[in-house]
């Protein structure tokens, strides 16, 4: 089922070619500067549940929409720190019962490789909490993340981030079901680098 929320990708895209900062170019050497975004977080959770008093079990997938805003600093042009937040604004149904990963905070160490003004990929590392739903059940759980993205920079200060995560690995009980969820997150970032103090 086609989600609302990716309506914000051609949203994102307007704003991204939009020169927002035209004759600001971003800065290529180690100035160290603070960048905030915004995020928009499209996760997959992969579930699987044993009911061990009828033996019945299942498996399936659930799509959730996170939005989030992300504060960072830059150290050097290798590296970057910052923390996130998101909070849910879609959740999903199976075998009748809701599904929801309704939050998620980090702390994440960047590494970027600048392969050029345009591009640059990066792996993501760090420390989170999420809070997921079943039924009437909620869980946290606070575990290493870790990920993949490349910013896309058109010669301005605002860069276009895509990015996969892997954000949620739990299992929890309640009564006589088991649940064990595995969450992906695949995220559009739109970035502002503000020029160095």
């Amino acid at each position: 089922m086609m989600n609302r929320s990716w309506l914000l990708v051609p949203v994102l895209g307007i704003l991204y070619l939009n020169d927002v900062s035209a004759g600001e170019l971003y800065p290529h050497d180690n100035v160290q500067h603070m960048y905030l975004g915004i995020s928009g977080a499209f996760v997959d959770v992969d579930v699987d549940y044993v009911n061990f008093e009828s033996m019945e079990s299942g498996s399936g997938s659930i799509d959730n929409t996170l939005m989030g805003a992300i504060v960072g600093y830059q150290l050097h042009e290798n590296f970057a720190f910052e923390a996130r937040g998101y909070g849910n604004v879609s959740d999903e149904t199976i075998y009748g019962v809701s599904f929801s990963v309704d939050s998620h905070f980090s702390v994440l160490v960047r590494g970027i490789l600048p392969l050029n003004e345009y591009f640059r990929p990066y792996a993501l590392l760090g420390y989170g909490k999420s809070k997921a739903s079943a039924a009437e059940l909620s869980e946290d759980d606070n575990d290493i993340i870790y990920g993949l993205g490349v910013s896309i920079s058109n010669g301005n200060r605002v860069q276009l981030e895509l990015e996969w995560m892997r954000i949620y690995d739990e299992s929890f009980s309640t009564g006589n079901v088991n649940y064990g969820l595995q969450g992906d997150s695949f995220n559009l970032n739109l970035v502002y680098h503000f020029p160095s103090p």
